[in-house]
């Protein structure tokens, strides 16, 4: 008995999206590598161990794959003070600037003015499943945003009585409606739309 056209298909495709969900990529991503005939490895990561990832753009911690060098970026502006107005000037900052400041930290431009909306529609983004977020991924609503540090806590820019602050997605998030957990890929930028 033979498979059909469309069957072989839809294996394939199910092959591929179990691929790129093991390695917690874009399918994108996953089928580039998988075209190139040199597919990246899955890393076993079991017991809490950090394994590098991508040419160390992304690790593997305790299983997550985020952007750790954004998080890390991110600690010098920690003492910012909140402040719209003033959001690029240094010492101060709202919740996307923050985050776009860590970006430029890091030597990547953030999208257009750096703001939540630019952020929900910037193709270097893709939103994952918040059981597959990792440090540096980012919480985004339309109207704020945070960067995760692990798959509870995450930190930002809040407002003029808190500033920036490390607590709890709900506790980070709340007030700012549905938010999504999105994650950076720096491969992004050759997908064409």
């Amino acid at each position: 008995m033979a498979i059909s056209g469309v069957g072989v298909g839809v294996a394939a495709g199910g092959a591929l999206l179990v691929y790129a969900g093991l390695r917690g990529e874009n399918p994108l991503t996953a089928l580039r590598s998988i075209a190139s005939g040199s597919p990246a490895a899955i890393l076993d990561t079991g017991g809490g161990r950090t394994a590098t990832v991508e040419g160390g753009s992304g690790a593997l911690v305790g299983g997550a794959v985020g952007y750790p060098a954004l998080l890390q970026a991110s600690a010098q502006f920690d003492q910012d003070h909140y402040s719209q107005a003033k959001r690029w000037q240094p010492g101060y900052s709202d919740c996307s600037s923050y985050v776009g400041k860590s970006f430029r930290a890091i030597h990547v431009t953030p999208p257009g003015a750096s703001t939540t909306l630019g952020y929900l529609s910037w193709r270097m983004l893709y939103k994952i499943d918040e059981l597959i977020a990792g440090p540096g991924d980012l919480l985004i609503s339309t109207s704020h945003m945070a960067i995760v540090i692990d798959r509870s806590q995450a930190k930002g820019q809040q407002n003029a009585r808190e500033n920036v602050k490390t607590d709890t997605w709900k506790n980070i998030m709340a007030g700012s409606g549905a938010y999504g957990v999105y994650r950076y890929d720096p491969s992004l930028r050759n997908v064409s739309a």
